[in-house]
């Protein structure tokens, strides 16, 4: 898979790490993450027929699907890794690891505080949080680093290169650089939980108060509409 789709991220759910008794609407959106994170990064999903079971009234359509649901939860964010696993961030300040061939959940670290969104690349998770701050876990070990702080709610992220791409509370997104300063590359977007970045380098995000998916270019800073659902619209 080519370097600039490595990280993907997903949409924040309302609920904390996994437990034993989940909403029907947790479990349902838990799924719908997982699968979404999963297509987005390339993976193969072999079709059931008919759908496989999962937990409750959850239908899977895939094995892999099968396996997230009863384990995941509701993480705020899902990034698999390419290489067989997903990593799940909790509003709580949790990290883990989800293999996919067992559905074995463990723990990377805790305590990163409210969480909002979570990218994988080179063996490192990189890790948004509501309070500003944007941090690099250590997958192998569960060490951290914060790479920024004191910056307006973070939300979506996603890493191309040595640069760690961020959108914020403010309708922007942010560069933030390995040692450098963070830098605003595009405003106007709107309120994205989630940043992707196509092999070309452009950034493409989803404003949930408009309904639009927007494409940027984050060496200009110019951004054009590519598709508008105002009637899908989150209420204000």
């Amino acid at each position: 898979m080519d370097s600039m789709l490595r990280s993907r991220t997903a949409t924040r759910l309302p609920l904390d790490r996994p437990a034993r008794s989940l909403t029907r609407r947790g479990r349902a959106l838990s799924v719908a993450l997982a699968l979404g994170a999963l297509l987005a990064s390339g993976a193969t999903l072999t079709l059931a027929a008919p759908a496989v079971a999962a937990a409750g009234d959850v239908k899977c359509p895939s094995t892999d699907c099968a396996l997230i649901a009863p384990a995941a939860g509701s993480p705020v964010a899902i990034a698999p890794d390419n290489a067989g696993a997903v990593y799940l961030a909790y509003s709580g300040g949790d990290l883990l690891k989800l293999a996919l061939a067992t559905g074995a959940l463990t723990t990377v670290t805790t305590g990163l505080g409210n969480l909002r969104g979570v990218a994988v690349a080179d063996g490192n998770a990189y890790i948004t949080a509501f309070d500003g701050t944007l941090q690099q876990v250590t997958l192998a070990t569960g060490s951290r680093r914060t790479l920024a702080a004191g910056l307006p709610s973070l939300f979506g992220v996603a890493r191309v290169g040595t640069t760690t791409y961020v959108t914020d509370g403010n309708g922007e997104i942010v560069a933030v650089p390995d040692g450098g300063t963070p830098r605003v590359v595009a405003t106007g977007l709107g309120f994205s939980y989630g940043l992707a970045f196509d092999k070309a380098g452009l950034a493409y995000t989803a404003d949930m108060m408009t309904g639009r998916i927007l494409q940027t270019n984050v060496s200009t800073g110019t951004t054009r509409v590519l598709a508008s659902r105002p009637d899908v619209a989150m209420s204000r």
